[in-house]
Order: C-alpha cells, then sequence, then structure tokens
C-alpha cells in the first residue's frame, strides 16, 4: 500500500478541543444536548454518539469552544476536554488506511475516529500522541 501523499491528505487543521459529555442514554437526551448549544449559538461540526446501555460520552466538536463549556457546565452537563486531530483526506479508496499505517508505522495509536461536516473526507481522529501525528500528516 502507497503511503499517504500530501495530495490525500489536503490538510491537517490545527489540533482541535473536542468536548466529551456524559449523556444519560434515553429519549431525548441527545437532543436536549443540542438545543443546549444551539441556544447559546454554538455550531456542532462533529459529533459522535456512542452505542451504549444506561450511559455513553458524545464526542463534539464545536465552532465556539468557551461559549459551549460554559452553556453546559451552566446546565450541569459533566464534561471533559481533550485534544485530537482535525484531518481532511483526499476522497478516494484507501486515503484512510494509508493514514493509518503512515501513524501505526511511528507507534501512534489511534482510540477512536468519526467524521465531521465541512470539507471532503473530513475525520477526527484520537490519538495517544497528537503533536506527533500533526507533524506525520
Amino acid at each position: 500500500m502507497a503511503s499517504a501523499s500530501h495530495e490525500d491528505i489536503l490538510r491537517a487543521m490545527p489540533i482541535a478541543q473536542q468536548i466529551s459529555v456524559f449523556l444519560e442514554n434515553r429519549p431525548g437526551r441527545l437532543g436536549t444536548l443540542c438545543e443546549v448549544l444551539a441556544d447559546k449559538g454554538v455550531n456542532i461540526q462533529a459529533i459522535m454518539v456512542p452505542s451504549g446501555t444506561d450511559y455513553g460520552i458524545v464526542h463534539v466538536i464545536v465552532d465556539r469552544h468557551e461559549d459551549a463549556l460554559q452553556s453546559l457546565e451552566e446546565r450541569g452537563y459533566r464534561t471533559y476536554t481533550s485534544r485530537v486531530l482535525d484531518v481532511t483526506l483526499g476522497d478516494h479508496p484507501g486515503a484512510l488506511a494509508d493514514l493509518a499505517d503512515r501513524l501505526a508505522a511511528n507507534q501512534i495509536d489511534v482510540k477512536y475516529a468519526y467524521s465531521a461536516v465541512g470539507g471532503h473526507g473530513r475525520l477526527i481522529l484520537a490519538v495517544n500522541d497528537v503533536e506527533r501525528a500533526q507533524e506525520l500528516i
């Protein structure tokens, strides 16, 4: 498999601040979370809602990080912030495989990944070493 080129990985955006929210797995909880952000004028750019039983951790990337945290805190949500990579890939078979192989060859573990809106092939990656991974990309 060929390694990812700069044409394949169009750009690595700055390391993003991901907000993780503990959320009860019940009807309406996700909608309420999204409404809290919308009421503050915060736009969700990426979201991952995991499957779970009673509770889950919803991960979001937003356009106004501090406003989102403030709004969530005011409403009593338990949150934490972590740094993740926000990468735009080429739109062709093998682009993600090439990126994953490059990271693995440099001992960088992908903990999880999810897609985002905007651009083409935009991917959020939680890795064990964001600085090294960003340099490689």
